[in-house]
């Protein structure tokens, strides 16, 4: 039987192969669709492995801080010897914690104050596992190079800069620093620091007449008797000038003077407000561990240490001896009777505690019956009684 071609097949010949093109184009698009899939995927896994690396280094930073607190407040026993002078405590003490010397062992030979007397350095870094690490770097903002820390051994910085850079893996880092300063703020400029009143005269000041008495300082940009006028200041230096007794030691320099500029006016002198401040900060920070001692009204002591507040007035008795920081507030007036050595440095201020707009009146020092008493400004007993203050952590920052 013959087939008719009836011109139809013959208009459709220029259509054979279209279907392997569409399946073709169609495999294509389902293979680019499928790439972009399993690249999306891959990208996401990336960046999920990284994200997990920057919080690694994060952690990591933050640790560093963490650490360098506990070193600052004594709860990290330490890695090995450290070139410390005799007496000295590094438990918050800032100056030890910034030189070089005393934050570094003998062995680490970084031009950076870090803490390697006390955390596991190795090859820069202290590890905490799994490529996760840590390097601390302690800075003096107001003294960035160390001149003064260099020039003056006495010199003590009022805060720190601690800066810790977290490493996770795949190269990770992360910089948190942080400043540290003192609970409380207590400048010292001298062994003796006479409150007095703003226009001056009426301080009783005796120093008695015994053979054998010393009045020193073993930091010769420390006075020994500090006041805060001319007129107290002619009466320190006329009773020393006077002094006839061979036997008597003065420190040089004798006085200084805050209304001149010859020493500087602690903050907490600035008004009885302020006084009063301070007396509140330590109460809120005194401890049986920290050696701070509060005695609200008139004191006796025979012996003691540390940082002690007396708010009315102070008798040292016999044989006394105390080292670190005594402060005389609100009574402002000590009386010593026998002898004995006080080894560090003490501040005296009168005010009326119950009216503070009331401004400083005159105070009061007799040590005429001390004997061969000694006072002396001794740099250790000072530090280690700032130690007692402990640390407060001003602020923290991711750079």
């Amino acid at each position: 039987m013959r087939r008719e071609d009836n011109g139809h097949a013959r208009g459709r010949g220029g259509e054979r192969g279209a279907a392997l093109i569409t399946a073709l184009l169609v495999s294509m698009l389902l293979l680019a669709a499928g790439g972009a899939l399993i690249y999306t995927t891959g990208m996401s896994a990336t960046n999920a492995v990284d994200a997990t690396a920057e919080v690694q280094a994060y952690y990591a930073a933050e640790a560093g801080l963490q650490s360098a607190a506990s070193v600052v407040r004594g709860n990290v026993a330490k890695q090995g010897t450290l070139n410390l002078p005799a007496g000295l405590k590094v438990k918050n003490n800032l100056r030890a914690l910034n030189d070089l010397t005393t934050s570094n062992l003998a062995a680490d030979k970084s031009a950076e104050a870090r803490l390697s007397g006390w955390l596991p350095y190795n090859n820069g870094r202290v590890s905490l596992g799994n490529n996760v690490s840590f390097a601390l770097s302690i800075t003096d903002p107001d003294d960035p190079t160390r001149v003064q820390l260099t020039a003056n051994p006495n010199y003590n910085p009022a805060r720190l800069l601690v800066t810790s850079t977290g490493y996770g893996p795949k190269g990770a880092t992360k910089r948190m620093q942080m400043i540290i300063r003192p609970a409380a703020n207590i400048d010292v400029p001298g062994a003796v620091t006479l409150r007095g009143a703003p226009s001056g005269g009426g301080m009783s000041f005796d120093l008695g007449n015994s053979n054998g008495r010393t009045y020193l300082t073993d930091d010769p940009t420390k006075p020994v008797f500090v006041t805060t006028n001319s007129t107290d200041e002619t009466q320190v230096k006329d009773w020393i000038a006077n002094d006839t007794k061979s036997k008597t030691q003065f420190g040089n320099p004798n006085t200084g003077n805050t209304a001149l500029g010859t020493a500087k006016l602690p903050a907490f002198l600035q008004s009885p407000a302020a006084a009063e401040a301070l007396i509140a900060d330590l109460k809120a920070i005194a401890t049986p561990d920290n050696n701070i001692t509060i005695v609200e009204g008139n004191a006796s002591i025979k012996d003691g240490s540390g940082i002690m507040v007396v708010t009315g007035n102070l008798d040292l008795g016999g044989n006394s001896t105390f080292n670190g920081i005594l402060l005389v507030l609100g009574g402002g007036s000590v009386t010593w009777h026998g002898q004995g050595q006080v080894y560090g440095a003490m501040f005296v201020a009168k005010y009326d505690r119950n009216d503070l707009t009331k401004d400083f009146q005159s105070p009061s020092f007799n040590v005429n019956g001390a004997g061969k008493s000694t006072i002396q400004y001794v740099t250790t007993d000072v530090q280690n009684a700032l130690g007692d203050l402990g640390i407060r952590i001003a602020g923290v920052v991711e750079n």
